[in-house]
């Protein structure tokens, strides 16, 4: 008994493309796709690291606000006494680096959320772009930063002398700066393999255990 084998080869030819002469070339669709070009079907959009919930961390920053209003009667901080503004710039970069680090550890927290789900290479490019825009996490540092610097800039141009202020927006700068350096993405990608459980090894023995040839 002879076996045959049939290849399917995909539609018939057309008929004008069987007529002896004909030059005319298929229309092929190449499935090919070159390295590094993104899957076909995964349209994930980025994510967005903007914490919608525990907004309640925004309500510190009215604490030195409330605190120079209830005790000095002003509410801008440009309006306070030299003698005045220190207190409230230690109470405000307080306020604004407890801000900052709540929404350091929320941004953290979903990306170690987004890592669990064991993403493709591709989407994995796209949550590393998402989690290194700060448009969420600098807008109390800078705020701070803004702050101090014009506060320095009103001394200087009023002749007095302005070396709290820049010492203390300085300082603010650096402590925001560890702050970032801390929760970034490195970091956290670092954090999460040292959380994963080594079970390579016992994957690796179970493996060799079931390819043992037992003669």
């Amino acid at each position: 008994m002879v076996n045959y084998n049939f290849i399917d080869t995909g539609p018939p030819v057309h008929a004008e493309q069987r007529k002896s002469g004909s030059k005319k070339l298929l229309n092929l669709t190449p499935v090919s796709k070159r390295p590094g070009s993104p899957p076909r079907y995964e349209e994930q959009s980025p994510p967005s690291f903007f914490e919608p919930g525990n907004r309640v961390r925004w309500l510190l920053l009215l604490l030195p606000f409330c605190y120079t209003a209830y005790r000095y009667n002003e509410i801008s901080p440009l309006s306070l006494s030299t003698t005045h503004f220190p207190e409230f710039y230690a109470l405000f970069s307080i306020c604004c680096a407890l801000t900052t680090y709540l929404a350091l550890q929320a941004k953290r927290r979903k990306l170690t959320n987004l890592l669990y789900t064991e993403p493709t290479a591709y989407y994995l490019e796209k949550i590393r772009r998402g989690y290194n825009k700060l448009t969420n996490t600098t807008f109390t540092s800078l705020l701070c930063i803004a702050t101090g610097i014009a506060k320095a800039i009103q001394e200087y141009i009023a002749g007095n002398n302005a070396a709290f202020e820049i010492s203390s927006t300085l300082t603010a700068t650096l402590i925001f700066l560890l702050l970032y350096k801390a929760h970034s993405y490195n970091k956290c990608l670092a954090a999460h393999g040292s959380e994963q459980p080594p079970t390579q090894g016992i994957t690796t023995t179970i493996f060799n255990l079931k390819n043992i040839n037992y003669e």
